[in-house]
């Protein structure tokens, strides 16, 4: 599936020629945010797998994944040795019920001047120089920021995003103000 519905904010039904885009029909609910966002809205998306005789049928997975285990599955089903290289782990052996636990404890995304890690029920999300701690198990999302209420767990958050980011090219975090859509977005979503 593909990553976040582009709603343009404002869901007006216009041709899909428009200058500058359209919204399409899709929606991202209960998610908050669109396509280009790293909120629930922006990134989460079903992902479905079928192995008639290998995975077991009708069956539901609640833990997060992300679309770079595709590649580490592949190779492994493919009877090859993954290299050090390829980020992602083998997703066969949790949706077969040989693995329990999750196959990550943490998950990361940078795009643009965004930046986000997951860890179980919370989400570190940085927008810019904006800062904010999501409870996914709350019934808000992320429509509350819980920053202040736990700001120990937003620190724990926000290193663990700062090591994983000081190995991309570029290295770092962005922390300049937002600007354009990304501006937008924010202004128009997120938590004030």
């Amino acid at each position: 599936s593909d990553n976040g519905a582009p709603l343009k904010i404002d869901m007006k039904d216009i041709p899909l020629t428009h200058k500058g885009g359209a919204w399409d029909g899709s929606r991202n609910d209960p998610w908050l945010g669109e396509k280009g966002m790293l909120t629930e809205g922006g990134i989460r998306v079903p992902y479905i797998a079928t192995w008639p005789g290998i995975i077991p049928a009708g069956k539901t997975y609640d833990h997060p994944v992300t679309s770079l285990d595709v590649g580490a599955t592949a190779v492994e089903i493919a009877g090859l040795k993954k290299p050090a290289t390829l980020d992602g782990v083998n997703l066969i052996p949790h949706f077969t019920g040989q693995i329990k636990e999750a196959p990550h404890k943490q998950l990361f995304w940078r795009f643009w001047r965004q930046t986000a890690v997951r860890e179980g029920q919370w989400k570190y999300y940085q927008a810019g120089d904006r800062k904010y701690l999501f409870d996914l198990a709350s019934l808000e999302h992320e429509t509350v920021n819980r920053i202040k209420e736990h700001p120990e767990i937003a620190i724990k958050l926000q290193a663990s995003l700062h090591s994983w980011a000081k190995d991309l090219i570029p290295a770092g975090v962005p922390s300049t103000p937002l600007k354009g859509q990304e501006r937008v977005f924010a202004d128009h979503y997120l938590p004030k």
